[in-house]
């Protein structure tokens, strides 16, 4: 208890002497204002305090993302962002990491992973300025077949293989893809 008191006395006392010593500069605010010090006390010291005074700087931020917010890779496609495609489909949540990303001369699609429900994706594709979303489609591998009643996409790093009843209605080869 004394140490304390005694430790609080010094820290006061420096902190008038540091206040005092700061007196010559004919800028300083008038005295009936009274300076404002904020203090961060830390034991033992850190490297680069000023220990003449007592007085050491505020703690940095954290720049460090939290898991939940943590960036997710660019992958090395054309036009790409860590969530689709710059001017074309992205995934609905920046917590959704993409999964699947390519283009053929005529289309972009992108699948997604719900959040971090393994096995639980969404599938997304433009063409023509025309607007898909598939949820649900199924994975084997790095293919992934997203139906809608009868037309299904099937998408793979080879090509895009559009299907309605079963019936082939269009084969895009793949210009760039990637699967994470």
């Amino acid at each position: 208890m004394i140490a304390a008191i005694v430790a609080l006395a010094a820290v006061v006392a420096v902190i008038v002497l540091f206040v005092n010593s700061g007196g010559d500069d004919e800028a300083a605010a008038p005295e009936s204002s009274g300076p404002v010090v904020t203090e961060y006390v830390q034991a033992p010291p850190s490297p680069g305090s000023d220990t003449d005074t007592g007085v050491k700087q505020p703690p940095a931020p954290s720049t460090t993302p939290s898991s939940s917010t943590a960036q997710q890779p660019i992958p090395p496609i054309d036009g790409a962002t860590s969530h689709g495609f710059v001017g074309g489909p992205t995934c609905d949540d920046t917590a959704d990491p993409l999964v699947f990303i390519g283009y053929t001369q005529r289309s972009e699609v992108i699948v997604c992973q719900v959040g971090r429900q393994t096995g639980r994706y969404y599938y997304k594709g433009k063409a023509d300025g025309n607007s898909s979303h598939v949820d649900f489609p199924t994975r084997s591998g790095n293919t992934f077949t997203a139906t809608n009643g009868s037309t299904s996409y099937i998408v793979s790093p080879q090509s895009l293989v559009i299907t309605e009843n079963g019936r082939v209605l269009a084969t895009e080869p793949m210009l760039e893809a990637w699967v994470g």
